[in-house]
């Protein structure tokens, strides 16, 4: 039986969907850390601290090598502040059973079939063009790349369900949550799942995340339809 990792708590989810925002909204909170949150133009929050960093090639290797890699990173330095585990870590691992099966704790988010095209566009501004830097050409091209990544979405909507099945151990947390519920209730669920107090976190920096992901999400929302 494999020994679970109570050092670190992986966050799972589709990427261009919050998990590196998720990440830093709660490694801020844990050390009442005072910058702003830094994002992209579409919410990409890739550049903010992290108690832990992904190795290059990380999402190349398969979901056993990662979890062997995650167990093995060396925690990040803050200068100024004292790292203390369980370190918070965006994984791009969306199999939640695998997750459960080697952590102790397990932050997931999860999805709805309607939801497929908005996290389509949010994948596409946050990843294909801010981090990617490609511009394409023409409105047509653009509408063809997002309707590849809804088929590509919706063909992984059975893995990343809500997994209220596997116990108190793992915090779901859905996407629609995530981006339009009621910001009190999110931080209390995720200040019960880890202990962090509630106070601690930044409701201005969900906000400002929320608005640039909806921005992003409004600007190619007449793009990629049937």
């Amino acid at each position: 039986m494999t020994t679970k990792n109570s050092n670190i708590i992986p966050i799972g989810y589709l990427g261009g969907t919050g998990g590196h925002f998720l990440g830093s909204f709660l490694t801020k909170a844990k050390y009442n850390y005072p910058d702003e949150i830094n994002l992209s133009e579409h919410g990409n929050s890739h550049n903010n601290y992290k108690e832990m960093s992904m190795p290059d090639n990380f999402v190349d290797v398969s979901v056993e090598e990662r979890i062997d890699i995650i167990k093995q990173i060396k925690p990040n330095v803050l200068k100024g502040y004292e790292l203390q585990s369980p370190y918070f870590f965006a994984c791009h691992i969306i199999d939640a059973d695998i997750l459960v099966d080697n952590f102790e704790k397990v932050i997931y988010i999860h999805y709805d079939y309607e939801d497929t095209y908005d996290i389509a566009r949010a994948y596409y501004g946050k990843w294909v063009v801010d981090v990617q830097k490609k511009q394409l050409e023409n409105t047509k091209s653009i509408a063809f790349a997002i309707i590849y990544l809804i088929a590509d979405m919706k063909s992984k909507l059975e893995i990343v369900k809500n997994r209220k099945d596997l116990g108190p151990n793992i915090c779901n947390i859905s996407w629609k949550e995530l981006v339009h519920g009621e910001p009190n209730i999110l931080v209390d669920k995720l200040s019960s799942f880890t202990g962090i107090d509630s106070n601690r976190f930044s409701e201005p920096d969900l906000k400002l995340w929320r608005e640039a992901t909806i921005g992003c999400i409004d600007k190619y929302r007449t793009l990629g339809l049937h």
